[in-house]
């Protein structure tokens, strides 16, 4: 059940770059209601599939549109 929650929260990290171009951890820990490491998880698995770029704080979309 874990994997399917972390799967759906990494699509929806991923879209939510896209839409406005700049998630930051903390915005996501919130929104998500887990933890910054569960985030900086996410977000090294979207860097390593090439979906976003880590910036300093957060991630962005590499294609936005």
């Amino acid at each position: 059940m874990a994997i399917r929650e972390s799967e759906a929260r990494r699509s929806e990290i991923a879209r939510l770059a896209r839409a406005s171009g700049l998630a930051s951890v903390e915005d996501l820990s919130a929104q998500f209601g887990v933890t910054a490491s569960a985030i900086h998880r996410d977000l090294s698995q979207l860097t390593a599939q090439g979906l976003i770029a880590r910036t300093y704080g957060g991630a962005i979309a590499i294609n936005p549109h």
